[in-house]
């Protein structure tokens, strides 16, 4: 990707991911070169990398549309999410660093900070979108100990897919966990990978993950009834 399709990119990443461009909303590629500066080529070379990143969707004869999840779509992102997360706690135990551990702690304190000013009467839609940013941060950090650059990747992918747009909705925050609670299982997980608990981190994770995946009705199970116990063990993952 040259400068010009990168700086179109990174232009139409942060407005999606920052709600601006809301699920299902078209997006113009000619009204986007002129506010951008560019030409229309930058243009369709970012909407193709969103579109395979699964931010985007083209549409024949409408072109691009910024994408939706239906329920089903929701509930198998999450089901695989709690099984690639949950083999990432299993290698960050293993993997992790004295840097890794300090960068958690770093991400835990100011989640506890927040956590702790938590009052439900005043919590406003940005300490809201601020909590989740270090919340995602948080993931993202247990996939960078992992060492295994795959891995890691794709599940970053489907916890931006799924974050951006569940976190769209004016109601997410009815079926947001307590902060405290996210808190309390965030720091669990950290002291089973500090002490190298890799079985340990692993099912901490997955119930972090399937907790939430049961706390609402987009979170459901699939209707294809697919469960992680349909995924590989981790010890055929593992080898």
């Amino acid at each position: 990707m040259n400068m010009q399709s990168q700086i179109a990119y990174d232009f139409i990443r942060k407005r999606i991911i920052s709600g601006e461009y809301a699920p299902d909303s078209f997006i113009s590629g000619k009204g986007l070169a002129g506010e951008i500066g560019v030409s229309r080529t930058p243009i369709r070379d970012a909407l193709r990398q969103l579109e395979q990143e699964g931010l985007v969707k083209m549409t024949p004869g409408y072109g691009a549309q910024v994408r939706s999840l239906s329920p089903d779509e929701f509930a198998q992102i999450w089901v695989t999410r709690v099984a690639l997360e949950g083999m990432a706690g299993l290698l960050a135990a293993k993997f992790r660093s004295e840097e890794d551990l300090a960068l958690m702690d770093v991400n835990m304190r100011a989640l506890w900070s927040e956590a702790r000013a938590f009052d439900p009467a005043t919590w406003t839609a940005a300490d809201q979108a601020r909590f989740a940013v270090r919340d995602r941060a948080f993931h993202e950090l247990i996939l960078a100990a992992t060492r295994n650059r795959i891995l890691a990747d794709e599940a970053a992918r489907l916890h931006l897919i799924q974050t951006t747009i569940f976190e769209s909705r004016e109601d997410f925050g009815k079926w947001m966990k307590s902060p405290l609670l996210t808190c309390q299982e965030h720091q669990g997980i950290i002291e089973a990978i500090r002490n190298q608990e890799s079985k340990l981190a692993r099912s901490l994770v997955e119930e972090h993950l399937e907790y939430s995946a049961t706390t609402g009705e987009l979170c459901r199970r699939p209707t294809t009834r697919q469960t992680v116990s349909d995924v590989a063990p981790v010890s055929a993952l593992a080898g």
